[in-house]
């Protein structure tokens, strides 16, 4: 009898009552508070609170059914012990929520008509999150989908979507599935996708748009341009195969442009030690997927726009070593650079006149760029010499 009472006190205390707390120098007004007491929320109920909820150390929401949060007004939903429920969290309203606590929940939906969901210490999903409308934002830890399903995290994936997470994403990964992250920042949606992963483990995935704008900064004369629109940093320990979003800063998809990826595990690889991942496969939809594997790192978009055919196949035994460009002595001054396919440049000649001797160099796929002047005129080459060492 005396736990029904005080059940009831509670849920009369749901419906009327409103607390101060001072946090800091601030009293805050706070309508909901559950102290020393269980709120069961069982299979097929739903409960909802209009705007603020405290959760004290040694209250507990233990919640099997539906908990709406509806926030029409600025509200902060706030757990002082670390909470975990099976059931579904759904957010919506108009205006912003900030989620204070450590939180391991089954389901979230992210339903909101404006604001976002801001998420102060941690989120934890273990089964499903689905984000229907309005930004989630992690402010200092990454959202956390424990369900290693790829479908465990639903989201609109089309050009504008306007709900995804602004922050770190952690998603558990298994062998040979596809993995979307619908990430970006306050500009907009810029996802990314793990393809394949050659184990299971939890990767981790950000957004920064000021990456690509650093890296262009570390590199001179590469044989292709980094696109100015961010890049994604990458936690992982196995390899996959990366997809990167073709997406610009005005929220457009970009085209007209021969693209491929540039990854780097470091940021002391910029310089030189990246990997260029030019064998990529544009989608239907505005993505440009690698065929090659890498590791965590960092990811960014470069463009070949100028890029024309003229490639170069060597094999051993021919009579001719030297890549050949025809007609070099009708140029005034022949600029040539040749780079490994992981971008480290090997050879350099600012009066190119068909020495590059490629009996010289290991079996492989090199890139060149070159320069051919004509008086004030200046046309760009750049594609591959391929040498062989054995004939077919």
């Amino acid at each position: 009898m005396g736990l029904r009472k005080k059940v009831l006190c509670f849920l009369c205390g749901v419906v009327f009552a409103s607390h101060s707390f001072a946090d800091g120098n601030e009293i805050r007004q706070v309508g909901v508070v559950v102290g020393d007491v269980s709120l069961k929320i069982s299979d097929g109920v739903s409960v909802c609170f209009p705007g603020d909820l405290r959760v004290l150390d040694g209250g507990v929401i233990n919640n099997s059914g539906n908990l709406w949060f509806v926030t029409d007004s600025p509200s902060e939903l706030k757990f002082d012990n670390y909470a975990s429920s099976s059931g579904n969290f759904i957010f919506s309203g108009a205006a912003d929520c900030i989620l204070n606590g450590n939180v391991d929940w089954g389901n979230v939906v992210l339903n909101k008509q404006g604001g976002r969901l801001s998420v102060e210490k941690t989120l934890s999903v273990y089964n499903s999150l689905e984000l229907k409308s309005g930004v989630l934002e992690s402010l200092y830890n990454p959202i956390n989908i424990k369900n290693n399903l790829p479908g465990a995290l639903k989201f609109s994936n089309v050009l504008g979507n306007n709900s995804y997470i602004i922050g770190a994403l952690t998603r558990k990964v298994s062998p040979d599935g596809n993995y979307w992250y619908p990430i970006g920042d306050e500009a907009g949606f810029h996802p990314f996708l793990v393809q394949n992963p050659s184990g299971e483990e939890d990767i981790t995935v950000n957004y920064d748009p000021n990456l690509s704008k650093e890296w262009i900064f570390s590199i001179n004369g590469a044989p292709f341009t980094i696109e100015n629109i961010g890049g994604w940093e990458v936690d992982a320990t196995n390899d996959f195969s990366a997809g990167v979003s073709l997406i610009d800063r005005n929220r457009d998809k970009l085209s007209g442009a021969n693209y491929s990826i540039v990854h780097a595990a470091t940021k002391d690889d910029f310089m030189g030690s990246y990997k260029w991942i030019n064998s990529t496969i544009p989608t239907d939809q505005f993505y440009l997927l690698g065929a090659e594997k890498y590791k965590g790192g960092y990811y960014v978009l470069a463009s070949e726009g100028d890029l024309q055919i003229m490639n170069f196949t060597f094999v051993d035994g021919v009579e001719n070593n030297t890549f050949e460009v025809p007609e070099v002595g009708k140029y005034s001054q022949v600029e040539l650079i040749v780079y490994t396919r992981w971008g480290l440049k090997i050879y350099e000649n600012k009066n190119y006149n068909n020495d590059f001797n490629c009996a010289d160099f290991p079996q492989g796929t090199y890139f060149y760029d070159m320069k051919l002047h004509q008086g004030e005129s200046v046309s760009r080459v750049r594609n591959i010499i391929e040498i062989k060492r054995e004939k077919d």
